[in-house]
């Protein structure tokens, strides 16, 4: 049996991904300072990447799981956890998990299961991407996108716009009300809910659209060697 090919793919041609496109511009200094201040103590970059995960991730991995029925911090699973991450980060990792299902439980949201992780492509604009959750409010369709990081970036909004046509394109009259950016900080227990409206994801979707424009003139330059 044939192994299924990474990525997504359209007409035998590898499409990009949304994160692909939306790092193609990205100014890498960041990165080269992080490599370089990993690489000062003394760590190879394979070491420095394979840290061990923050409470942050332990939380987002929370989430999914409860999507799905299970309780991932349940009693029975704590030994194990501390063993792996430690005490103080399963601590928090706890407690941010206890922040989102306090907001989850009030917020009327009501996510679907069979509804989270969908691979998707867009013929009409040739991308692909993996939204985390399609769900519902009030009786109107909404998206959901969870995320582990130190603070909120234009690129998650960039990025939750481009899942909006992904959706809307893979399932046709489904029309996404409003997107919801579900967000754990690194290493502590805070989370963050932040709202997008249909007028900010439509205006964000424009500035991914561009991109993706220029994304395709990139390559085209590199395979000319323009560039």
């Amino acid at each position: 049996m044939a192994t299924p090919r990474k990525g997504y793919w359209l007409d035998g041609e590898r499409l990009p991904s949304v994160t692909t496109v939306l790092g193609a511009r990205k100014d890498a200094g960041g990165l080269i300072r992080w490599a370089n201040a990993q690489g000062l103590e003394g760590k190879t970059l394979e070491e420095a990447r394979a840290g061990a995960p923050e409470a942050g991730t332990l939380a987002h991995d929370g989430i999914e799981a409860y999507i799905h029925g299970v309780d991932y911090f349940r009693d029975s699973e704590l030994p194990g956890l501390i063993e792996l991450h430690g005490e103080d980060v399963v601590r928090l990792a706890r407690e941010g998990f206890a922040s989102f299902l306090d907001w989850y439980s009030h917020s009327g949201i009501i996510i679907d299961p069979a509804k989270t992780e969908l691979t998707m492509i867009s013929k009409a604009h040739r991308f692909g991407g993996t939204p985390d959750a399609i769900g519902e409010f009030r009786g109107k369709t909404i998206l959901l996108d969870w995320k582990v990081s130190k603070g909120l970036y234009a690129d998650y909004v960039l990025q939750i716009a481009a899942y909006t046509k992904l959706v809307e394109e893979n399932f046709p009259g489904m029309v996404i009300d409003s997107a919801h950016l579900c967000r754990f900080s690194k290493g502590v227990p805070v989370f963050t809910h932040v709202r997008m409206g249909k007028s900010v994801l439509d205006t964000a979707w424009e500035g991914f659209w561009h991109l993706r424009q220029a994304y395709d003139v990139d390559k085209w330059m590199k395979k000319n060697r323009i560039v």
